[in-house]
């Protein structure tokens, strides 16, 4: 597991089995399995630490990874405080001193709002999902063009701003025949797909 800053520009400390490279600390008691949904849509985690160990700060972002495939990726949103050092045995309330609560990448998507873009010209709409994407998504996530194949559905014409960028992504999906699926991806790449 690889735990970077809120932005993944760096990382800030990764686990191996639950130890913490490079050092061996046991941090990690234990995980959930994370719920991920096809295509692959990501849910949420609950990993159970010794936070004084595993220094997890707040809406940092997690990448869990199974067998060497990634199988989650998304910000943390609940941690006890950096200094708890995990529940005791004669702890009751274990969940609250030891559970790290991490939430698919597509709440980074639901916290990036669409600014006042407008289209005029006939446009795919996979191109315009991935503009909208490459102005308002959260730095966090990876926007690549290969990401977003034409789906062979045009608008003549587009402008919804002030709304969530994950509301956005499914307009847009729901004006292709047949329709079409957004979501990020276990690597943090945001993904808009013909269904």
């Amino acid at each position: 597991m690889t735990v970077s800053t809120p932005t993944n520009t760096s990382v800030l400390v990764e686990f191996e089995n639950g130890a913490r490279v490079p050092d061996g600390a046991i941090a990690l008691r234990r995980f959930d399995p994370p719920t991920v949904t096809p295509p692959g849509i990501s849910k949420n985690l609950n990993l159970f630490a010794r936070q004084d160990l595993a220094l997890i700060p707040p809406r940092a972002i997690v990448q869990l990874a199974l067998d060497g495939q990634p199988v989650f990726w998304g910000p943390a949103i609940i941690t006890p405080p950096l200094t708890a050092p995990g529940a005791g045995p004669a702890d009751s309330d274990r969940d609250a001193l030891e559970r790290i609560t991490v939430t698919g990448g597509e709440q980074l998507l639901r916290e990036s709002i669409v600014g006042p873009r407008l289209w005029t010209t006939d446009t795919d709409v996979a191109d315009i999902a991935l503009e909208l994407c490459q102005l308002y998504a959260h730095p966090a996530l990876v926007v690549d063009a290969l990401n977003f194949p034409a789906t062979g559905a045009v608008l003549n014409i587009y402008y919804s701003p002030e709304k969530d960028l994950m509301t956005a992504l499914q307009q847009l999906a729901e004006s292709v025949p047949g329709g079409a699926t957004a979501w990020v991806d276990a690597t943090g790449a945001i993904r808009f797909e013909v269904n």
